[in-house]
């Protein structure tokens, strides 16, 4: 079985015509909120094996404040294709992923991580900002992970404000 962790970027500053989209910085209650992620992963013994997170200002902000909150001893690692990523591209993400790997944090943007948690698990969930979701996969392949449309069990999502 796999884990994929999907957490939405926690709530940035309001985009204006001097800052670029993808060097919006988070906001109060998104430092607040990835903080209380950080505080999630920790009460809930999570400890994904590897985190892949878009480059953008915010997703980075919120993934570090939460590794700082829950002490995890993963680095993440930031990958391009994850900023305004659509579900082909979050799919050819994942299926990159070593099959060695058991446990997945992807942090990115909607409409991709809304998009992705429906593809996995069939349900159509709103994911505001700062949700944090769990999904468990029977497929053993990351590879694979295409070709089992709706197979995914939504273990839970959270919000954390």
């Amino acid at each position: 079985m796999k884990t994929i962790f999907l957490l939405r970027h926690a709530k940035a500053v309001p985009g204006d015509a001097a800052t670029r989209d993808f060097d919006r910085a988070l906001s109060r209650r998104g430092t607040e909120d990835a903080l209380r992620v950080g505080e999630i992963i920790k009460k809930r013994n999570i400890e994904p094996q590897l985190v892949l997170c878009s480059p953008a200002m915010r997703t980075k902000q919120t993934i570090e404040l939460a590794i700082q909150s829950s002490k995890l001893k993963v680095e993440a690692q930031f990958n391009e294709q994850i900023y305004d990523a659509s579900l082909n591209d979050l799919l050819n993400v994942i299926e990159l992923v070593d099959k060695e790997v058991n446990s997945l944090l992807l942090v990115g943007h909607n409409p991709g991580i809304e998009e992705l948690l429906r593809f996995l698990t069939g349900e159509v969930r709103p994911v505001p900002t700062a949700a944090f979701a769990r999904i468990d996969v029977e497929n053993g392949l990351w590879s694979e992970v295409r070709t089992h449309r709706s197979s995914g069990q939504l273990a839970w999502i959270i919000k954390p404000t």
